[in-house]
């Protein structure tokens, strides 16, 4: 296998690199932002803390931000605490050697080029006689390879105090350098700046300026030569300076320089913008001796690039001299407050504020572009403000893998070259065979109309276009080509018709631009299962934006067909259909089996995106009746498709896709949902098969949202037949069942005639898109909601760290507590003891569990109330089952909980759908299910609000009499 591109790219990357570490006392770290820009500004990869203030819940919110072992030895929420926090990889075998228990020492052994080093992180006491028994203490820990870094709280010299600091007799100094000689041990510092005056503390007593050196790091004589550039670094994070070291690397490491893309604050700058406007301008100008529309794109976006780096550049360069010109003016005040007496703190106090500021933008600019940490703004709701609990994996270096024939693999090349082969052969075109693609296809019999397919095969518009670039999501990663969903709103009037140019050179030419065609695909670690295996990697497609704006316009003409050929048992991808319909139909067919038994059958597909076969793809679309425009486009995109993969931060080879739904692109849910299609309809016009009766005279077969699919039949035969069928998918589209994942229930008496030798998991409860189902309802529907709700605690546990204002924490329960309980709250009832669980945690995270202070109904309440608008979770309930009435009464799908409930509105009403006219009483619907009773019971409050027109006589003698709000005696309902 050829990685000629990877190799060229490893010439500049095998270098000698050091490990960094830094030492700072916070001065208490317990605000998350802090701990931040704490972490973007010391760059370091061992960071030792001191004066944390943290405790154990902070600390597992803080393992979602640093990827890497952490060490503490925590104080109290308001003194002490020290912490050491390793970078994933930078070292190895790192493990706890001493830990002191009062948040003031903590110490590890870490490897490092063969090396065994011991670190050692300290918080000496501020009183004189603690912090001499405290210095005895630690001569135990004195051995081996040794650095001891932190807050000593003591002055070694007089050359450590500032001038209007009295030099005073103390104990612990001369132990402390008793110690230091008896153990060999230098001030590595003060080794290389004998004479220097240098503090690491600056602090403001009663208008005066008072500055020492008290952070320090001590090394075993033997080791000095291995630590280079001790610093001391000012911000204005506290008032102790970062203390940083490097120690010396011979080894070589393999990563790679990454792939570029554009630094979207850039697009905040007039300057920049003016310059990109004039580029464009100047290329079009020149584009009429330029034959190839197409080359001349790729060009512009290279000269673009160019012209963006180069900008970059020139911007950092200029703040880095700002941020020295402000950190040197900081110095020079500093020493006129050593030698002046009667300084004047005004000036100093001045620069510190400007350096905050600047910290400030620098830090929060680093912390969104590298998305490890999520960045509050104030309180708004940003992208990275709710996505906290998302445990990002940026550091995704691989040092071994297995490769094809069960080898484990380590060096660069053999790692590349498992990764490139892995994916090139799962995207490599499959054995169809003809026949099974005909018996597949033969049974679709559903068409789109004429003119729908005169309005997918028309020409692409710039309104199009247009409406795709401002549909575009933000903060997306980018394609190769570096350029963002940002950059395109940004130029929209002027790219619009470009685009609208390249797109009609493609079609006419029947070609894609190479970086158009050409997506990247990052790997992250599922975070289950061998780190050897590659199949337990998630792959993510990068594509470029001009590729998914033209995706995006194709999209949006299917999706307006969509509901017109895909069954109203599949949900995904089609506009006005929910989860909450599968799931639910799914609840009440499992129900209702408990009276006639049967079957239940979920099937996992292996890759199901990553396997659909072109050739069965672009013939299923035509039997849809979609046009030969809109089908060429599909082939177009697809026979130019190819892929590479960035591992270690490097590429491998391009590779052909020669088969697949490509991942990240607009059409990726479409396509699938139609490649999906044909098996649900050929198992359903199977009369072998025998599904459910459901009320209505129907047959539930299969449910399907994406590739998830459950089945529900009588019988074992019907299960046998189904898996014949998808063998004959199978070879057709190329679809696998993954067997160990896929799960059968038995209901009833069926369960004893499970013919032993079956393959698949045979449980006792089943769950169907992450909502547990079985014979006993109320056990499956309470597990599931205790699993919500574990989640729940955790999201909450990790917010709390925060610090939030009320503002804030509203925000955090109306996005990220909802966003877990709103998907199973459309599909399951609400008990009251799960209902009450929410509404306690919700309260003990608002109000820090200290009791109300705002009630619950001034909170719900908007903002010209003097409101939050903090959503009531049983208001939403309601509005959910309003949503089921809603959806009955007006959705033309026929979906198989649409049955149930009218029969359940018979049930109760005995008056047909007049019966949804009536306020009915809890004992009328006593008897329904637990969920269709949440439903009655809204649509009752809901139904008084509303009003209707009858337009002939027969409507109105139609109109139920009784429990009618429309109809009254005395203003009350009969």
């Amino acid at each position: 296998m050829n990685n000629r591109a990877s190799l060229e790219s490893c010439v500049f990357l095998f270098t000698i690199t050091m490990v960094i570490i830094t030492s700072l006392n916070a001065n208490g770290l317990r605000n998350m932002i802090k701990i931040e820009r704490t972490i973007e500004l010391c760059k370091s990869d061992i960071l030792c803390l001191q004066e944390t203030h943290w405790d154990n819940e902070l600390v597992e919110t803080l393992g979602k931000i640093w990827k890497g072992p952490i060490f503490i030895d925590n104080g109290s929420a308001k003194a002490c605490g020290v912490a050491i926090l390793v970078r994933e990889r930078s070292v190895s075998g790192v493990k706890q050697t001493f830990c002191g228990g009062n948040g003031r020492v903590i110490a590890i052994e870490f490897v490092h080029n063969k090396n065994t080093y011991k670190l050692i992180n300290i918080y000496a006491p501020n009183v004189e006689e603690l912090r001499k028994v405290f210095f005895e203490d630690l001569e135990v820990l004195c051995t081996g390879d040794c650095m001891m870094v932190g807050d000593y709280n003591v002055k070694l010299s007089r050359l450590d105090y500032s001038n209007n600091v009295k030099y005073r007799y103390d104990g612990s100094r001369n132990f402390l350098k008793s110690m230091m000689a008896e153990h060999k041990m230098v001030d590595v510092w003060r080794e290389e700046n004998a004479e220097r005056k240098v503090f690491s503390r600056r602090q403001v007593v009663m208008g005066t300026l008072r500055q020492s050196r008290i952070d320090l790091v001590l090394v075993k004589e033997n080791i000095v030569s291995q630590i280079k550039e001790v610093k001391y670094t000012f911000t204005t994070l506290s008032d102790h300076a970062i203390l940083s070291l490097r120690l010396r690397d011979a080894c070589i490491r393999n990563v790679g320089g990454g792939m570029w893309c554009l630094n979207n604050s850039l697009l905040r700058e007039d300057s920049y913008k003016e310059m990109i406007a004039k580029c464009i301008k100047e290329e079009m100008e020149n584009r009429l001796n330029k034959d190839n529309i197409c080359i001349w794109w790729e060009n512009l976006k290279e000269k673009v690039k160019k012209k963006s780096i180069y900008y970059a550049k020139q911007l950092n360069f200029r703040m880095d001299q700002v941020e020295k010109e402000i950190q040197n003016k900081l110095n020079e005040e500093a020493g006129k407050a050593d030698k002046d007496g009667n300084y004047n703190i005004q000036n100093y106090m001045n620069l510190r504020r400007q350096l905050k500021v600047f910290e400030k933008n620098k830090c929060d600019g680093a912390i969104v572009r590298s998305r490890v940490q999520y960045a509050v703004e104030g309180e708004r709701c940003t992208a990275y403000f709710l996505n906290l609990e998302k445990n990002k994996q940026e550091n995704n270096y691989i040092n071994e893998l297995q490769n094809e024939n069960g080898e484990k693999v380590n060096d660069l090349v053999s790692i590349l070259n498992t990764v490139e082969g892995f994916y090139k052969n799962l995207y490599k075109k499959g054995n169809t065979e003809k026949v099974c693609i005909d018996e597949v296809l033969s049974g679709v019999d559903a068409r789109i109309s004429a003119d729908e397919q005169d309005m997918c095969d028309r020409g692409i518009t710039v309104e199009e276009i247009q409406i795709a670039i401002k549909n575009a999501k933000n903060n997306k990663s980018p394609g190769s080509d570096g350029l963002s969903s940002e950059f395109y709103k940004e130029f929209a009037d002027v790219l619009a018709p470009i685009l609208l140019m390249v797109y009609q050179s493609m079609e006419e030419g029947q070609m894609v631009p190479e970086s158009m065609a050409t997506g990247v695909i990052t790997i992250l670690f599922k975070n289950r299962g061998s780190r050897l295996e590659l199949g337990n990697y998630r792959p993510i497609s990068l594509l470029n934006s001009d590729y998914k704006i033209l995706t995006r316009v194709l999209a949006y003409r299917i999706k307006k067909v969509m509901g017109g050929i895909i069954s109203p048992t599949q949900a995904y991808s089609v506009e006005g259909r929910d989860i909450a319909d599968i799931i639910g139909t799914v609840r009440d067919v499992v129900r209702h089996m408990k009276e006639q038994s049967g079957i239940v059958l979920s099937i996992d597909l292996n890759k199901a995106f990553d396997r659909v076969e072109h050739e069965f793809l672009f013939r299923t679309m035509k039997e849809f009746g979609f046009g030969d425009r809109i089908v060429s486009w599909i082939r177009l995109l697809y026979k130019e498709a190819k892929s590479r993969v960035k591992c270690n931060g490097l590429m491998t080879d391009t590779f052909a896709l020669e088969r697949s739904v490509r991942q990240g692109c607009p059409l990726k849910a479409l396509l699938y949902s139609m490649s999906i299609e044909p098996f649900a309809v050929l198992i359903k016009k199977d009369s072998n098969i025998k599904g459910i009766q459901i009320p209505g005279e129907k047959i539930n077969i299969i449910q399907q949202y994406a590739d998830d699919m459950t089945i529900t039949v009588e019988n074992m035969d019907s299960i046998n037949i189904i898996m014949k069928h998808m063998g004959t998918y199978g070879r057709a589209a190329g679809a696998k069942v993954n067997i160990e994942k896929s799960e059968l229930m038995c209901i009833g008496q069926e369960g004893d005639r499970v013919d032993s030798m079956i393959a698949f998991r045979v449980v006792d409860c089943i769950k169907v898109l992450g909502v547990n189902k079985g014979p006993n309802e109320k056990e499956a529907r309470d597990i599931t909601w205790t699993g919500v709700i574990n989640k729940i605690k955790h999201t909450l546990n990790a917010w709390k760290q925060r610090k939030l204002k009320l503002k804030g924490k509203v925000i955090v329960v109306n996005f990220l507590l909802l966003s877990k309980c709103v998907y199973v709250l459309g599909a399951l009832d609400l008990p009251v003891w799960v209902l009450s669980e929410l509404n306690q945690l919700t309260s003990n995270f608002l109000w820090d569990g200290k009791g109300v202070r705002i009630s619950h109904k001034t909170l719900i309440a908007g903002y010209s109330e003097g409101g939050l608008k903090l959503v009531d979770i049983d208001t939403k309930r309601k509005a959910l089952r309003v949503k089921t009435v809603k959806k009955y009464l007006h959705d033309v799908n026929d979906y198989g909980w649409k049955q149930f409930f009218k029969m359940y509105v018979q049930m109760a009403g005995r008056c047909g759908e007049n019966s949804l006219l009536m306020v009915l009483k809890e004992p009328m619907y006593e008897k329904v299910p637990f969920f269709y009773q949440e439903v009655f019971r809204a649509w009752g409050e809901f139904l008084p609000n509303i009003s209707y027109n009858c337009s002939n006589v027969t409507e109105v003698m139609n109109k139920p009499v009784f429990l009618n709000p429309i109809i009254q005696h005395n203003n009350k309902m009969l």
